[in-house]
């Protein structure tokens, strides 16, 4: 599972003369704001880890087939929070034009990488399901944001799933937050036993947009008035925040 810790803590100084039971209603309320953000985090990551499968039982997974696992999830209603379940290849400079080439002839023609750069490496996204809700997202260079290459340096690194800092999703309409699980997809029959065979081994990850508004109301209300939630990730031995959401 992810490496993370989940906080919540109180939004404003509770008095010393408050009743024991103002106290108790508020712990409880911590503890299932707690563990209702862990499991929509568990269930992510075991949508993803059904994802990471489809690249080990296969020497390829085309387009057909990434959509069709995608569309037997039924995300909107078992996995609420989730935007959608994408692929992002790992590519070097020298990759990128058969990389290109079989992308286009897999069922999309016009398929381009996005922003513009001169980059020595690229990360774009080649699959996103559902599309219509993600279609801004397709050939976006993951590698030009910052919180998304830190997430998957440290999956690819750790061999486990990551979670990145919030930012907005080039796919949200409205500017929303949002953040992005990440896991690591290594080339089959590649060694992975140290992290330097892991990043030469690294062919991209499955990943899981967020809306961090969903997730953290799709169980149990996990934003309760007056209780803030705090995310930090554990996975380096140094705890460092992903999150840190101010209840209403």
């Amino acid at each position: 599972l992810i490496a993370m810790s989940v906080t919540a803590v109180v939004s404003s100084l509770v008095s010393e003369s408050a009743l024991a039971g103002e106290r108790a209603r508020f712990e409880k309320q911590a503890h299932a704001s707690r563990d209702a953000v862990r499991t929509q985090l568990a269930d992510c990551e075991l949508a993803l880890s059904g994802a990471k499968g489809l690249y080990a039982a296969s020497k390829s997974v085309e387009r057909n087939e990434w959509a069709a696992y995608v569309g037997g999830l039924d995300l909107e209603h078992k996995f609420p929070g989730i935007q959608g379940l994408s692929f992002v290849a790992c590519l070097r400079q020298d990759q990128l034009s058969d990389f290109l080439k079989t992308t286009r002839g897999d069922g999309a023609p016009e398929f381009a990488i996005h922003p513009a750069s001169g980059a020595s490496e690229f990360r774009p996204i080649k699959y996103i399901e559902p599309v219509d809700e993600n279609r801004a997202a397709i050939g976006f260079d993951t590698a030009t944001l910052p919180q998304a290459v830190e997430a998957q340096n440290r999956a690819r690194d750790t061999g486990m799933a990551a979670l990145s800092a919030k930012f907005t999703l080039i796919q949200f309409k409205h500017g929303e937050i949002g953040a992005v699980i990440y896991m690591p997809v290594y080339r089959n029959g590649k060694p992975i036993a140290t992290v330097e065979q892991r990043r030469e081994a690294i062919e991209g990850w499955v990943a899981a947009p967020l809306r961090l508004d969903a997730l953290l109301t799709a169980r149990n209300n996990a934003l309760v008035q007056g209780i803030d939630l705090h995310i930090n990730d554990e996975s380096a031995g140094v705890s460092t925040s992903l999150l840190d959401t101010v209840a209403d």
